[in-house]
């Protein structure tokens, strides 16, 4: 177990994005908040009546943070610490804490000089000098419920009017926690400013994939996404099921006569250091075919019918460089594959493509872990997609957790 300390200067640093630490519930990690930060943050409240900007925006900040307070645990740091100790020396002692597993996050010079002086192997993250600061929205996120009492809470303020800081589309994931192994009690997503409840069964068929149903609560918001939002955004690491679904969803379309082509958009650049081969020849859907979407059609397909597909014209590949001018037709399902090596340049001129109606669009990538040049690390076209559509009726995020490749995958992904 891994706890996270944060003082005053870090939250009002971090604002929203602390919210977001607090949804994404990580079983692993325990979020911890001295009984003084709550009481600083609310005396910064009251010292800014006059300004109504600056008192709005911290009592939402204050009122969001006691929505997931089960999220967080409170620890009274007075009497119980003294000064004579680090942060982290007093909280390893007074709860019998491992001092390898505390981080403390601060936006104080001070404070960062005061923690690092008291214990010099403290492991410090100072939240202002971090060089790269990720947004941690997922599309949804998880309440971790400890109690029967907390469960009771949760399900009665379901039926009041959604939270306000929510986003349309977001998902909620109630985790039952009150026995060692965590339980998904329930999933809701926020639609009209309501909570409305998932149905975690859906399935998707076709003779292509046959049927597919989700292995877990992740795939299981990924395929309502997929099925109730004209566009979805589905991030992931690499076996977490993310091109599955979404060639699933699209040929189980496709058969049942919803849409009546499938175009997929790709970038195909090379996995970062590798060797480059030059040149392949052939017409650019034989050169396509030698890149990963090639390989990820024919291992999902088999060369036979995606070449029949080609040849119909009810599959068509595009690259993202013959984009510009291209028009998405009516009636078609939009696939931009490994979305994670596009600029927001190239992701938008993708988007604006689809001009027509009963367009269904599916965007995957790993944002994390596969961005294979540098230009993509600087201006990922999926970050700033999910940061523009977020809310927005027509957009749905999901971000998958689970890897269901095999053992040597699992372990591989440690690698990062």
């Amino acid at each position: 177990m891994q706890y996270h300390v944060y003082d005053t200067s870090a939250i009002l640093y971090l604002k929203e994005k602390f919210i977001d630490i607090l949804k994404n519930y990580d079983k692993n990690i325990t979020h911890v908040i001295f009984k003084t930060t709550l009481e600083e943050i609310e005396r910064v409240i009251f010292f800014n009546r006059d300004n109504p900007t600056i008192e709005n925006r911290y009592q939402a900040l204050l009122s969001q943070m006691y929505h997931h307070c089960y999220n967080y645990r409170i620890i009274n740091d007075n009497p119980y610490f003294s000064l004579e100790y680090s942060v982290r020396e007093n909280l390893c002692k007074e709860y019998n804490i491992d001092e390898k597993s505390v981080t403390v996050y601060t936006n104080s010079l001070v404070n960062f000089e005061k923690y690092t002086k008291s214990d010099c192997e403290m492991l410090m993250t100072f939240v202002g000098m971090q060089e790269k600061k990720k947004d941690l929205y997922a599309g949804y996120f998880e309440s971790n419920l400890a109690t029967t009492e907390e469960i009771e809470i949760a399900y009665k303020a379901i039926e009041d009017e959604a939270d306000p800081h929510l986003y349309e589309n977001e998902y909620i994931i109630f985790n039952d926690t009150r026995d060692k192994n965590t339980e998904v009690l329930d999933v809701f997503k926020i639609k009209g400013g309501k909570y409305e409840r998932v149905i975690r069964n859906q399935r998707f068929n076709s003779d292509f994939f046959g049927e597919i149903k989700p292995k877990d609560e992740y795939q299981a918001i990924a395929m309502d996404s997929l099925m109730t939002n004209t566009v979805t955004l589905l991030g992931g690491p690499a076996g977490s099921g993310k091109t599955f679904l979404s060639l699933s969803y699209l040929f189980d379309l496709y058969q049942h006569g919803k849409i009546d082509r499938i175009i997929i958009f790709c970038n195909p650049a090379g996995a970062r250091n590798a060797v480059k081969l030059g040149f392949y020849p052939g017409t650019v859907h034989e050169k396509l075919l030698s890149t990963q979407i090639g390989n990820i059609l024919t291992s999902k397909l088999g060369i036979d019918i995606v070449n029949k597909m080609l040849a119909e014209g009810t599959l068509q590949l595009v690259p993202v460089v013959d984009a510009r001018g291209y028009e998405v037709p009516p009636n078609s399902g939009v696939y931009v594959v490994e979305a994670q090596n596009l600029t927001s340049d190239l992701l938008r001129l993708i988007l604006q493509r689809c001009g027509n109606d009963n367009i269904k669009i599916v965007i995957d990538g790993d944002r994390e872990e596969q961005l294979d040049m540098e230009i993509y690390e600087e201006d990922n076209g999926m970050q700033k997609m999910s940061q523009v559509f977020r809310g927005e009726k027509c957009f749905g995020q999901v971000d998958l957790k689970n890897i269901y490749r095999s053992e040597v995958a699992c372990i591989a992904q440690k690698m990062r």
